[in-house]
């Protein structure tokens, strides 16, 4: 499952996770590896499914708390998202796209400064990931560091030029700016 998940066989990996299971129902990697492959396909509800399937056979398995973390962000519980994104770092301090999650926390809770911390975090752990310099960015827009949002907007976009997210917000910037 997880070599076809690699190579972007969604389809085939989904198929290879759910046979795994049928072998052995508590196997976290394959309950692990559907949840991946249903989040990718937006499918929130049954990654969550999936995700928590993972954390009743392990508790503290760090990365299916991140997962589920942005399962929830995105089927709008934004409260059970922020939690699990907290408790993976606090198990994985060294988990970028956790760091990242609560830095959207903060946004969410009207505290950019924080964001600007939580991003910042996040990209010292891995300097190749377009979201958070793409978190960075609306941090520093909602401040008004208009700069930093522009640098950190196409940092993103140098990573990933399909990061829509990061294009509509060097447009905000510039409309903010008036150009």
């Amino acid at each position: 499952g997880m070599a076809l998940w690699a190579q972007g066989n969604l389809e085939e990996a989904g198929d290879a996770f759910r046979t795994a299971l049928d072998l052995d129902p508590e196997l976290a990697e394959a309950h692990l590896g559907v949840g991946e492959v249903e989040y990718a396909r937006g499918n929130y509800d049954l990654a969550a499914e999936s995700f928590s399937a993972v954390l009743r056979l392990e508790p503290e398995n760090a990365q299916a708390l991140n997962s589920l973390g942005w399962a929830e962000y995105y089927r709008d519980r934004r409260e059970a998202a922020c939690r699990h994104f907290r408790e993976a770092v606090r198990l994985a301090p060294w988990l970028a796209e956790a760091h990242d999650g609560v830095g959207w926390c903060h946004i969410e809770n009207d505290a950019p400064e924080e964001a600007v911390k939580a991003f910042q975090t996040a990209i010292e752990m891995d300097p190749n990931l377009a979201q958070g310099y793409n978190g960075l960015g609306w941090a520093y827009y909602y401040l008004d560091r208009f700069d930093e949002a522009v640098s950190a907007f196409e940092a993103a976009l140098d990573l990933d030029p399909t990061l829509i997210e990061a294009q509509v917000g060097l447009e905000m910037v510039h409309l903010a700016q008036g150009k």
